[in-house]
Parts: C-alpha cells; structure tokens; sequence
C-alpha cells in the first residue's frame, strides 16, 4: 500500500509504502536496486536474506540498504509480518557516486538496555552520520516519553521523521496513534504530547543535507 509517493525531501524523492507478508512467503528473489531503501518491521519476524548472511530480527527493528545492494527479506514468525518500506532516489554528481560508500546497517532493539522508569523522556542514538548517496547522511534516535510529558515547540535546520511504534501522542493540535508517520521538513515549527496513559516508543531519522561545496 502506497502512503507517500515521491516526496520531495533532501535525500531526493521519497516514497513510502506499509506492507504485510505471510509466514513463509518472500516478496521477491534477492535483487538490488537504484534506491537507496530503509525497512522498519512493526509487527511479526523477518529475515533479512543476501548472498552472505541471514539476520532474523523482530518489531521495532530498521535496516538500510544502500544502491545495488543485494537482498530481500522473508516472513518467518507465527503471524504475518507488517513493515513499512522507505525508497528515496537522487541524480549523483560523479564526484558523489565515486565518494559514496555506505553499508547496510541494522538496529534491533533487543541490543538496547531498558528505558529508565525514573526519567521522563530518554533518547538513545542508534546510527550518526550514516551516509547517503546525496553526500548528506542519516542519524537515528530511538525516545521515549512517560504519559503526559513532551517536547515544546521548537524546530531544526534537518528534516525529520519519526516513526511511533507505540502509544499515542499530539503534535501541534494534530492526534497520531501507533503506528504513525511524522515527516517535518527542516525550518518547520513541531512539538509533541503524549495523550494517553501510555508511554510513546517512537525512532527518530534526521536528513541531513550535504555541506556546502565552497
């Protein structure tokens, strides 16, 4: 299912899609693409499948795959995976297709520690600086919020996106509950609240836009 399609944004064109995939099944055979692709798995268990390696993770886990890298993915749980998929292109610069040399990367929250009950919001950053075929690069957070608590209004020379794995939450007069999208162009005023008795779980991507050649 298509959710956005070619939005303009400083990685290049962005699209985004929500996919579900039954035990068993694979959406495609292994393959490489032009797009750089990021994948963050909601619900159930996938492998992520190359020529060289096979990675089971399960919810709230995200991976990247840079241009022409070879893979695909395989639902493998008890229940359908649900997952949404992130493509964005950009027309290289030579210069930029000789200097780009990102990996594919891989966060899995069973890596992490557990969140502090004592401490309102917590924010542990996952990937910097991971570079993109633009010549920008990605940073990752993974927050949290207790009930009730949040940020004020404020804004950033970035865009971002945040993508709610858990809870529910009001930004700027706007309700999104789990499992939302939350694009903000850089400049753009935002906030967010927590509206229920839940806490919010939520993976925070910050585009950076290449320096300024000079």
């Amino acid at each position: 299912m298509s959710l956005i399609k070619d939005y303009k944004g400083p990685m290049g064109k962005i699209s985004a899609y929500y996919s579900a995939l039954w035990p068993g099944h694979r959406p495609h055979g292994i393959h490489q693409h032009p797009e750089e692709e990021m994948i963050v798995l909601l619900k159930g268990e996938l492998e992520i499948i190359s020529p060289d390696h096979r990675i089971r993770i399960g919810p709230g886990s995200c991976f990247f795959h840079p241009p022409g890298d070879l893979h695909t993915i395989e639902s493998v749980g008890n229940e359908p995976a649900s997952f949404l998929i992130f493509k964005w292109t950009k027309e290289l610069k030579s210069r930029l297709q000789k200097d780009f040399t990102a990996q594919f990367r891989l966060f899995d929250p069973i890596e992490l520690p557990a969140w502090d009950s004592q401490k309102p919001h917590q924010q542990k950053q996952i990937w910097k600086n991971q570079p993109l075929a633009n010549g920008g690069s990605l940073t990752l957070y993974q927050a949290y919020h207790h009930p009730y608590t949040g940020f004020p209004i404020h804004f950033h020379d970035y865009d971002v996106m945040a993508i709610l794995l858990t809870g529910q939450m009001d930004i700027l007069g706007f309700v999104a509950t789990a499992p939302s999208i939350i694009y903000y162009s850089a400049g753009i005023l935002h906030g967010l609240a927590p509206t229920s008795s839940e806490a919010i779980n939520y993976l925070e991507f910050q585009f950076h836009q290449p320096p300024i050649a000079r």
